[in-house]
């Protein structure tokens, strides 16, 4: 089926099902270390299980928000958000993924939309805010769609 034709589920899941999201989470962490050459291998080197562990983390110290979309004919997955409230209320998008064939056709948006609505009722949210990779000029410009935008640049020593 046609990624314009494709009709889909979305899902709220609980922290307990974060592996789910895993491959295409590996799918993202290739696609960020292609676009920064400065720190690829360093994106490389981080894996699932460590991803997971922080996100954890925070489902245990704060909040959690794990949602899947999936192609409702055959059941699969074809993108996800996470988004956590810290214990002083911050909010973040901590991770957004569409496959290939999907983006742009308004999957991210209505992802970052759910999110948002989770993160305005979540208790205590202050503020919300989303780390972008260097190099990641479409994710910028999709992201100030929803009304974020740039606060702080962070250099690393290479």
């Amino acid at each position: 089926m046609a990624a314009e034709a494709a009709e889909l589920v979305y899902e709220e899941l609980g922290a307990e099902q974060l592996s789910l999201i895993g491959p295409m989470w590996e799918k993202l962490r290739a696609h960020h270390a292609a676009l920064s050459p400065y720190f690829s291998a360093r994106r490389l080197a981080f894996t699932f299980e460590g991803r997971s562990k922080d996100l954890l983390f925070k489902a245990e110290s704060g909040a959690l928000h794990l949602q899947i979309v999936r192609e409702s004919q055959t059941g699969t997955p074809i993108g996800y958000c996470v988004a956590s409230v810290s214990v002083d209320g911050e909010g973040e998008i901590d991770s957004l993924f569409v496959e290939e064939p999907y983006r742009r056709s308004g999957i991210g948006t209505q992802l970052v939309r759910r999110a948002l609505k989770w993160l305005d009722r979540a208790a205590g949210t202050r503020s919300t805010t989303i780390s972008v990779v260097d190099g990641n000029a479409q994710a910028l410009a999709f992201y100030a769609r929803s009304g974020f935008a740039p606060d702080n640049i962070v250099l690393r020593q290479v």
